[in-house]
This record gives C-alpha cells, structure tokens and sequence, in this order.
C-alpha cells in the first residue's frame, strides 16, 4: 500500500488523463459553437430586405452565431450547397417588399443536423 502512495505516476496520471480527454472533446466537438455556412442571395433592394439580412446577422445561441452568412451570387452558392460547402441558401427575391417570402435550399446528406437547420430557421423566420 505505501508502495503506491510513493509513485506519484499513480496520482497524476488520473487528472491528466481527464484533462487531455476534455481537450480533445472540446477540439473535436466544436467548443467554439456551431455556426453554419449559410450562403445568402439578395435579389432585392428593399430597405426590408436589407433589415432581414441585419436580423440574420444578429440570431445566435448562448454560445455563437446561428450561421456564419456569406452573400454570394445564386449560382455560385446552389452549387455550394449541392457541393456541401454551404449548409442552405437563403435566396430573398427582387419582390421582397411585397411578398415578404424568402426561398430556401438545403445540403441534406446529413439529416439530423438538417433538422437542426429548419428548427434555426423556422424559429428566426418566425420570429421577425
């Protein structure tokens, strides 16, 4: 018994090993939160679509930003999401101001996280 006490190998080797194992969780994971790419087609001038974008912008978790939004021209970004570059496309029409309907276009190979995309989605959608 006093064998064991006199190895401090047996000590630490416990606290480290959780330590490295929560790192390692945290860097595979995400620590740093799950903001998707999200890739975003503004085809109106509207000062309507213009303050969509801003709210866009703005929803987040407790931890980060919903979506990590990049405006990009339609064509450019569809093929992202057929790619999986880009998790959906945000596509605002010319007509915004009257019609206030955006369309949408998602990478569904995955879809749980898909679920997890309408979810964020219809929840900011509603919300403004």
């Amino acid at each position: 018994m006093n064998r064991f006490f006199y190895q401090k190998q047996f000590l630490v080797a416990p606290f480290l090993m959780a330590v490295v194992v929560m790192i390692l969780t945290a860097l595979i994971m995400g620590a740093g939160g799950d903001a998707w790419p999200v890739g975003l087609v503004n085809d109106s001038d509207s000062v309507e679509s213009q303050e969509f974008i801003e709210n866009l912008d703005t929803v987040h978790s407790n931890i980060t930003p919903y979506f990590s939004i990049m405006e990009l021209e339609h064509e450019e970004a569809s093929a992202a999401v057929k790619d999986g570059r880009l998790q959906m496309l945000i596509r605002i029409p010319d007509d915004f101001q009257q019609s206030q309907t955006v369309y949408t276009e998602t990478f569904n190979i995955n879809t749980d996280m898909m679920k997890n995309v309408r979810l964020r989605g219809t929840y900011y959608f509603e919300s403004t």
